[in-house]
């Protein structure tokens, strides 16, 4: 990991990259990177303890940066459904949970976009944006 940040202005950003072996991380503020992290991936952990033990990586990373990440960015093998990943083998359970879900309530997040390597991107806003006034 590299330096806690203060935002200040500017919101921090945390970018989560599943893979089959490993989970990296990397919150950045301003555009500029101030805290990375990498966790290795155990052949019996099940998807809800990778999940879990990622939300209290990133929310360790997070500490110094005041509220919580603006919104957070990920990226999964499979196919990503609003309650399941599908064709994502190497993390015994991953079909098996919300992802979405399970980041935004253990972050608090208000926005969180995941993009599969076999799919499009999708948006998961917790709340709609206000309407303009243009």
């Amino acid at each position: 990991m590299m330096k806690r940040c203060s935002s200040g202005p500017n919101p921090a950003v945390l970018g989560i990259d599943f893979g089959g072996t490993k989970v990296a991380l990397r919150v950045d503020v301003g555009g500029t990177a101030v805290a990375h992290d990498r966790i290795l991936i155990k052949s019996a952990e099940s998807a809800l303890q990778v999940v879990d033990g990622t939300i209290a990586v990133a929310r360790r990373m997070l500490d110094g940066c005041g509220d919580a990440a603006a919104a957070v960015g990920i990226t999964t093998p499979g196919i990503v459904h609003d309650d399941r990943i599908e064709l994502a083998p190497n993390v015994d359970g991953w079909s098996d949970i919300s992802l979405r879900q399970r980041v935004v309530d253990g972050l608090g997040n208000p926005l969180v976009f995941v993009l599969a390597t076999t799919s499009r991107p999708r948006l998961w806003p917790r709340r709609r944006p206000e309407p303009s006034s243009a």
